[in-house]
């Protein structure tokens, strides 16, 4: 729900806001607080539904989600899924700084090829992203698709 001052600002429940050089936490942005101050409650409330705000925003006033910024969204992803990549890269970084060479063949092996193959999926879903032309399809576009972790490469991984 939203309320509108008497100024004729609106103002979202939860959210934090400032009114006559006061700040309010998104904990004080009450009905309460709202109503002490004069506002009144209007039926403009967020929409439901398909709305995430990872893709769309929506503003007191909006009658309707708008897209997001197609390259901010896709700057967003590909940072995400980059950082989820090292991330899972970081199990096995000891192995690397120590050297294979204290390793049997096929866990050396099993490393490279799973570490190449978190590369080659960050790649293929950084092409993904790039490839879409605006914020409904990066909002259709599924998660990267990481590599099976084989019995190898988990005794290997922290």
């Amino acid at each position: 729900m939203a309320y509108s001052s008497p100024e004729g600002t609106k103002f979202v429940l939860g959210r934090p806001f400032e009114y006559n050089d006061r700040r309010y936490s998104a904990g004080s942005a009450t009905a309460e607080t709202f109503e002490s101050l004069g506002f009144t409650a209007t039926d403009n409330e967020a929409p439901t539904g398909d709305f995430d705000p990872q893709f769309y925003f929506w503003y007191p006033g909006a009658a309707a989600a708008e897209a997001r910024p197609v390259d901010t969204v896709k700057a967003e992803l590909i940072r995400a899924a980059k950082s989820e990549a090292n991330g899972i890269l970081r199990g096995t970084d000891w192995a690397v700084l120590k050297g294979l060479d204290s390793f049997d063949a096929a866990a050396s092996t099993a490393l490279s090829e799973y570490r190449a193959a978190v590369r080659t999926a960050t790649g293929a879903y950084e092409t993904a992203v790039n490839g879409c032309a605006d914020v409904d399809a990066l909002a259709a576009l599924d998660a990267p698709a990481w590599p099976e972790v084989s019995e190898t490469v988990q005794n290997y991984t922290f």
